[in-house]
């Protein structure tokens, strides 16, 4: 039974598609730690609708939060927001080598074998380098999401 995960989260599809899974296969007595890795140039966030609603840092943080955090509190979640100013990947290791959880839940998009060696996901990089075991929610649970 997992305790504590590392939930990566960020604008995309497949980051709902993992908090849809945590909210659909873990207890409410698991505390998640929702990770979100921001640079000062924005990694994630450069174009996408949810950065330019919310125009700065603090907007962005109270978008993610009310996305990611509330509907997990509000089932019952014991639910930790981090924003680090780190990539997305730099960010999970940091909150893992902190929190020490069970597992690390991250969203996984569809990518070609070519894409997924010159420009690995989060989940593939991820998927390496944990102590701990990461759950990739595959693309087609992003596309139900």
């Amino acid at each position: 039974m997992l305790k504590k995960v590392v939930l990566s989260v960020d604008p995309s599809p497949e980051s709902r598609a993992a908090t849809a899974w945590c909210l659909d296969n873990l207890t409410p007595d698991t505390t998640i730690v929702a990770v979100c890795g921001i640079n000062d140039v924005g990694e994630f966030v450069i174009g996408l609708p949810l950065f330019d609603q919310a125009g700065d840092a603090a907007g962005l943080h109270r978008a993610l939060e009310s996305r990611w955090v509330a509907p997990l509190r509000e089932a019952g979640f014991d639910c930790r927001p981090r924003f680090m100013h780190h990539s997305q990947a730099t960010a999970i290791r940091h909150a893992v080598a902190d929190e020490h959880p069970d597992a690390v839940i991250v969203g996984k998009a569809a990518h070609s074998a070519l894409r997924e060696h010159v420009a690995p996901g989060v989940g593939v990089v991820l998927a390496h380098h944990m102590p701990c075991p990461v759950i990739l929610v595959p693309a087609s649970d992003a596309a139900s999401a």
